[in-house]
């Protein structure tokens, strides 16, 4: 047994589980330490935010491009991390389509079940796009009613229709009687010669300006 090092095991404070201790003051199991760890340093940071900030900035000066690699790739685990709540709650588990049962991440979205969606993200966050701020609405809230997870075909179907092509098909318009269908234009496809048969110059300026009648008509020049 390493000098220091308890030999009997231990119940971390956080879960409650035993725990083999690999030091003399550790009190928490491997897969709580991270978590700790993170709250402490949150809690440190509120009680010196001038050393915070000292800190920050040193590091920033240290390597500007790793900490902008740094904080491009901890926004995208929190936005995925976002979304990926969002979606296997109102999927039951597993995110897919409600409708067709498309399950590819990169193809779903959050619907509005009655619709209004424009109206809703505008009379919530003051504009038509959501965007992320839809998903960390939902989860404040505590993930409220009248919301589900569909692909966007289904969901683009939807918006066109009232309802999707897989749930039902679209009744469309019939062409009354009385209305004669307009002449259109087959679909020819031009030779190659043909285009040397259109001539186009640019206009000058004595063409392009409008015409005015000179005030010598009529008038004898001599």
């Amino acid at each position: 047994m390493t000098k220091g090092v308890p030999s009997q095991p231990r119940r971390c404070l956080r879960c409650g589980q035993t725990y083999r201790p690999t030091s003399g003051p550790q009190r928490y199991c491997v897969q709580c330490r991270p978590i700790m760890h993170k709250v402490y340093a949150g809690q440190w940071a509120k009680r010196h935010p001038k050393r915070r900030r000292e800190i920050d900035e040193r590091a920033r000066k240290k390597n500007p491009e790793r900490l902008r690699q740094l904080g491009r790739y901890n926004y995208f685990r929190w936005k995925d991390n976002l979304t990926l709540t969002v979606m296997e709650h109102y999927s039951n588990g597993l995110p897919k389509c409600a409708c067709c049962g498309e399950s590819e991440r990169d193809f779903l979205a959050i619907d509005h079940i009655d619709g209004h969606g424009s109206a809703h993200r505008r009379k919530t966050f003051g504009r038509q796009q959501g965007g992320v701020q839809i998903y960390y609405w939902l989860i404040n809230q505590g993930f409220p009613p009248g919301f589900q997870v569909l692909c966007f075909n289904c969901n683009m179907s939807k918006a066109k229709h009232g309802k999707c092509v897989h749930v039902a098909r679209p009744v469309l318009p019939i062409r009354p009687p009385d209305v004669k269908l307009m002449n259109r234009t087959p679909d020819l496809k031009p030779r190659g010669d043909e285009g040397q048969l259109v001539k186009w110059r640019p206009r000058t300026w004595e063409e392009s300006q409008p015409f005015k009648e000179s005030s010598k008509v009529g008038k004898n020049p001599g």
